[in-house]
């Protein structure tokens, strides 16, 4: 037994490797999804990028130094046909920005490959409605995915293609176009509907152990991937199930743990064993500790052990079973970082005019699900892209903000103006136990002003109702943006007060109950200087603010 453990702190020289990881966008049905004419579908000159997450291919177990081997789309029009461009060019590389900028057709990767040139002669290939279709020179090109970019996939074709098709398209990656063939600078467009696709990966290195029958570990079912740890994270305030599991009843085993460690990826300290597996737990830490002492006692059955920590922590652990068909005399389960914290996100809203739906209860970190807004209890907001937090029944995500809009359509806090993430820049939406929600709306462009950029926050408190505007000197002044609404308005049935509202005070009280508490003006000129603004209900269920 103590031979087999000792095995563990042998380094042997043999990396383990990865077979064909096939990975969809959306799904893997080709008959789902909307039917779309870019790129396939266009006869006359035309240029699109389509980009595609690197959460979702090392989600799939698609790790650094993979090649793609194959890159297919789906027809949705037609029945059966071959396509035909004169001229074109499939370039797939990795993108230096994300969001990819727009317009930038000649500079947006850091590195690619062409499948296809525009001096390589016509590109054709036969097509079938609904079914997987591969596209020639993918495999041949050789793209070694480095394990963290994004991947960009660009297109052209000249005019006079024929066999053309409509192919189903992505609700959620983004994509670029304009009709133009072989655009360098020319202005385009963007929005949330790429081609939908499957690509087909081959070979890369293995960072961390999973889960097999022999040896299994998770923490609130969270599981890992090839070069993806397990990380779940769970509230202070929450139970952690550590979950452990073995099909070899009555074997020897031990679970290691180190509190205030983390795991080791391979190269990064991780141990690779001769039969493939990985160890991840660091053997030289001070914190190592053996739930069994070593003992070995016989493995009882699948077992939970329910964890509640009052601090903040992060603890990393790994099953040993002991397996006689195992090279290496024992079967690893998958290595769990374990963090517990104060603070929970959830995704922000993707792409231009967009909005989310957010249930107060998936940020689990927070002490309640409900928040009052002009004195009616909400238990989700909607995030909008456009600088502002929404209540109530929603109709759009309008980029345009108006007193009028502001009045009848929908509750709104926040600075809602003309923004485009699909420029650059991110949205951070978290939640923590003191009660604290922050949309926070980093370094975002305004729509067709890559350049120009706005950081600021948005933050409800649950527990007190207040509202806070934070950061709003990083509100830039753009004429071209157009207008800002800065405030709160509870939507239908709000009324703009008779004397407007100057931020510029030091504080205000509102006495009606349906006023909005705003301005409106020119972005990056309202109460210009002010960093911050606190909104907090008054007795006629609206807001008094300094």
């Amino acid at each position: 037994m103590f031979n087999a453990f000792r095995s563990l702190c042998v380094l042997l020289v043999v990396l383990s490797g990865l077979s064909a990881q096939v990975v969809y966008t959306e799904n893997n049905d080709p008959t789902l999804g909307t039917s779309n004419t870019i790129p396939w579908g266009q006869a006359n000159g035309y240029t699109s990028l389509h980009a595609y997450s690197a959460a979702n291919l090392l989600a799939a177990g698609v790790c650094a130094g993979a090649v793609l081997t194959d890159l297919a789309v789906a027809p949705s029009s037609g029945t059966t046909g071959t396509y035909l461009a004169p001229q074109a060019r499939l370039e797939i590389g990795h993108l230096a920005t994300t969001p990819p900028i727009l317009n930038n057709w000649t500079s947006h990767f850091s590195t690619s490959v062409v499948a296809h040139d525009l001096t390589s002669g016509p590109f054709t290939f036969p097509w079938t409605l609904n079914t997987w279709t591969s596209l020639p020179g993918v495999g041949a090109a050789g793209l070694v995915w480095d394990g963290v970019s994004d991947i960009g996939i660009l297109y052209t074709s000249a005019a006079a293609t024929t066999g053309t098709f409509s192919a189903r398209r992505t609700g959620s990656s983004i994509r670029h176009l304009v009709s133009v063939f072989n655009a360098t600078t020319q202005a385009g467009s963007a929005d949330v509907a790429a081609m939908k696709i499957r690509t087909t990966w081959a070979g890369g290195t293995t960072l961390y152990q999973v889960n097999q029958p022999v040896a299994s570990l998770d923490v609130n079912g969270v599981q890992g991937a090839p070069c993806g740890r397990a990380n779940p994270r769970v509230c202070l305030s929450a139970v952690a199930n550590v979950n452990v599991a073995s099909t070899l009843l009555g074997a020897g085993w031990e679970l290691m743990y180190a509190a205030a460690d983390n795991l080791v990826a391979l190269g990064a300290g991780g141990t690779p064993l001769a039969s493939g597996q990985i160890l991840n737990m660091n053997l030289g830490s001070p914190n190592l500790t053996f739930v069994n002492a070593l003992s070995f006692p016989p493995f009882p059955g699948n077992f939970s052990i329910p964890l509640t920590v009052p601090i903040l922590l992060n603890v990393a652990s790994q099953l040993l079973v002991l397996d006689p068909a195992s090279a290496d005399g024992f079967s690893l389960s998958q290595g769990v970082d374990l963090t517990f914290t104060d603070v929970t996100s959830v995704p922000p809203p993707v792409g231009n005019d967009a909005f989310i739906a957010v249930p107060f209860s998936t940020l689990s970190c927070l002490p309640t699900t409900t928040f009052s807004f002009y004195g009616t209890s909400h238990t989700q907001m909607f995030v909008s892209t456009n600088g502002r937090v929404m209540f109530g029944t929603i109709g759009s995500a309008s980029a345009v903000p108006s007193i009028t809009a502001a009045q009848a359509t929908t509750g709104t806090i926040g600075a809602w103006c003309n923004l485009n993430p699909l420029l650059g820049g991110n949205i951070a939406i978290t939640g923590n136990l003191a009660g604290i929600v922050r949309v926070e709306y980093q370094a975002v462009p305004y729509q067709s002003l890559a350049a120009v950029t706005n950081t600021f926050a948005i933050e409800l408190d649950l527990l007190n109702g207040t509202i806070f505007l934070d950061g709003l000197t990083g509100i830039q002044a753009s004429a071209p943006a157009g207008n800002l609404f800065l405030g709160v308005s509870r939507g239908p049935g709000g009324t703009s007060p008779a004397t407007p509202t100057s931020f510029l005070n030091p504080s205000g009280t509102t006495l009606n109950a349906n006023d909005m508490v705003y301005e409106f003006g020119p972005t990056g000129t309202l109460a210009a200087g002010r960093a911050t603004l606190f909104f907090f209900p008054n007795i006629f269920s609206n807001y008094d603010w300094f």
